[in-house]
């Protein structure tokens, strides 16, 4: 019997093949989070660049990390590819995959309101709220059992949240942030192109934090580590924390713009001042993730590095 697509989609995930931008070759591969890791004069010494430009990364995002079309040349069906699988998702292996019949325009609708979700810890009741906004109602145990139902496919991969020791009393968020397993998977259900994107910065910028996360877990796993996110009860939060198997842990900011980065550091200066350091040590590296530009080390020792000079 052959191996239906399904199936083949389902390993495709499960054995993380998705290609960071490292591995597609998109990347300088100048700042190697390893050494980062282990070498503090590598740190202090920090340096890289990248020419990509702003709508390069937009093509980055909508293409996604899938082999057959991350190491080709970039083509119009490199940007199909994603809308391809969406479709396959929503028509067929979202039933297939457990024999339960299910909805396929429901399917793509509730794919559509996770997209709009993406890098935000949207619970299940506000994607009801937004479905029902567009005049779509359903029950809870519907959109819980599709939303499961993705996951199970992998084509979900939510952030599950941080729990550091911190020096007072917070209450930490636990709500995971919500991501699909590519960033091109989010950019399909909502159909945006780099075209569009350019167009619109904000849903941009959502997108450009889920193909920075995706390859963070990349590069993370390649380290042996994980990828996590942190969120208190003030706001405060870190886009991505990088902990290792030995306790240490780095914290990451993901900002559009070189005007943003400041913002960045001053969140990830706060979020390591509330850390307890005596449980849980100094954090190895803050760093500000970018598009493109500059990888340096600013006066208040937080590393700002683009996403397309990066490896493990």
């Amino acid at each position: 019997m052959p191996i239906t697509i399904l199936v083949l989609q389902i390993l495709y995930l499960r054995k993380n093949s998705l290609l960071s931008l490292s591995e597609s070759g998109e990347s300088t591969q100048q700042v190697s989070l390893g050494r980062l890791f282990e070498d503090s004069d590598y740190a202090r010494d920090i340096e890289g660049s990248s020419n990509a430009s702003i709508e390069e990364v937009a093509a980055f995002v909508c293409r996604g990390g899938w082999p057959a079309v991350a190491l080709e040349e970039m083509s119009e069906y490199s940007l199909e590819t994603a809308f391809e699988y969406v479709t396959a998702i929503a028509e067929e292996d979202i039933s297939r995959v457990d024999g339960v019949s299910r909805n396929p325009q429901y399917a793509r609708m509730i794919m559509r309101e996770y997209a709009r979700c993406t890098a935000t810890p949207a619970t299940h009741a506000t994607i009801r709220r937004d479905l029902k906004g567009a005049g779509i109602e359903l029950s809870r145990d519907t959109v819980d059992s599709y939303i499961a139902t993705l996951r199970k496919l992998y084509v979900i991969q939510d952030l599950a949240a941080w729990a550091p020791s911190l020096r007072a009393r917070s209450r930490i968020a636990k709500t995971p942030k919500r991501h699909f397993a590519d960033p091109s998977i989010a950019a399909a259900a909502l159909g945006a192109s780099p075209a569009s994107l350019m167009r619109d910065m904000s849903t941009f910028g959502l997108l450009f934090e889920s193909l920075c996360v995706r390859d963070l877990r990349v590069y993370a796993q390649a380290i042996r580590g994980e990828l996590l996110h942190y969120c208190d009860e003030s706001g405060l939060e870190a886009d991505a924390v990088m902990s290792l198997l030995d306790g240490r842990y780095a914290l990451f900011e993901m900002k559009m713009s070189a005007r943003l980065v400041e913002e960045g550091a001053k969140n990830l200066l706060r979020i390591a001042g509330k850390i307890d350091g005596n449980i849980m040590g100094a954090p190895a590296f803050l760093m500000v993730v970018t598009p493109n530009g500059y990888a340096y080390r600013r006066k208040d020792g937080v590393l700002v590095a683009p996403i397309t000079c990066l490896a493990p």
